[in-house]
This record gives structure tokens, C-alpha cells and sequence, in this order.
């Protein structure tokens, strides 16, 4: 099969269109089956960090079947669009597509938990030793700064120094 080709069902009759009714046709005995093939256009499924999605065939002029919506820890799945950029548009499922696409998910920062913990190194060894934690919420993908919950035995060059930013998902 080339690739823009695909298997889409069985017939009974070689080049035959008609597909075999698996469900409903009872096999009581050896027969063949042979592929039918159709010219195909192919919809990508980019995810963006989240679950995979498998490539999906349909008909020049059809329409592409809106797969299961994906999943990101940490976040809300907002939907397909045309373009990996924030201007594009939300793919429309019920209008006919005539070439191969990808789409792209968007997604939503849920807000998520995290713990900042402090260490400071010890002066006469290589280890470090713990000084605090702190409880923080914040949207998953977005940058936050923890500085303003530094502990008070820093100064203030120490505080600055001690994280700048960080993204939520990331910890």
C-alpha cells in the first residue's frame, strides 16, 4: 500500500468495493478476503506534549473524524486548531478537508500544586543542608517566582539569587 494509500475494509471478490459485514455475516467455512484499497488523504495529530494520537485516513472531500481528546498532566485539553500559533482557528470537524493535515492541540494550564525547597550548602563539605520548604499553587505551564516566600535569615542578594523562575510543569 503507498502512502497515500489505505485498507479501508474486505470484500469477497478481488477488486471487488463491497465491504464483508463482519458483524453480521456468520463464517462457516474457509473463504478469501481481499483488501480493498483507496486512494487517501492524511490527518497528523500533534499533540503538544500530550498523549499520542494516531494518524486517521479519509476521502479527498470527506470529512476528518474527530478523534478522543488527548491528555497532559496538568492540563485541560481546549481543542484542535489549524496552527501550532495562538492566532489560528479551531479545526471544524463537520467541514470537508481535500489534502493531507496536521492539527494541533491547545491546551489550558490547570492550577497545580508544588513545594519550593530551600537548601544551603554547607561551608566546610560539598553537601547541602535543608532550610525550608514553602507551599505554592500556580498554572501549570505559566513562570512564577518564589522569591517573596525566601526564608528571613537571607539577604536579599541571597533571596534574588535563589530562583529567578521557573514553569509550574516543570517541577
Amino acid at each position: 500500500v503507498a502512502s497515500d494509500e489505505a485498507v479501508t475494509g474486505w470484500t469477497t471478490t478481488q477488486n471487488g468495493t463491497e465491504k464483508f459485514d463482519f458483524d453480521n455475516t456468520p463464517i462457516t467455512t474457509d473463504i478469501s478476503l481481499y483488501p480493498i484499497i483507496k486512494s487517501v488523504k492524511w490527518a497528523y495529530f500533534d499533540t503538544n506534549g500530550g498523549s499520542k494520537i494516531a494518524p486517521e485516513y479519509f476521502t479527498a472531500g470527506g470529512v476528518i473524524e474527530k478523534p478522543t481528546d488527548p491528555t497532559k498532566t496538568g492540563y485541560s485539553f481546549a481543542g484542535w486548531y489549524t496552527a501550532n500559533t495562538e492566532d489560528a482557528t479551531e479545526y471544524n470537524f463537520a467541514s470537508n478537508h481535500d489534502d493531507d493535515v496536521t492539527l494541533y492541540a491547545r491546551w489550558n494550564g490547570n492550577t497545580v500544586n508544588y513545594k519550593v525547597v530551600y537548601m544551603t550548602q554547607n561551608a566546610n563539605d560539598s553537601n547541602y543542608s535543608f532550610l525550608t520548604s514553602v507551599n505554592k499553587t500556580g498554572k501549570a505551564g505559566e513562570t512564577t517566582a518564589v522569591t517573596d516566600d525566601a526564608p528571613e535569615n537571607l539577604t536579599d542578594e541571597q533571596k534574588e539569587d535563589l530562583l529567578k523562575g521557573f514553569k509550574a510543569q516543570d517541577i
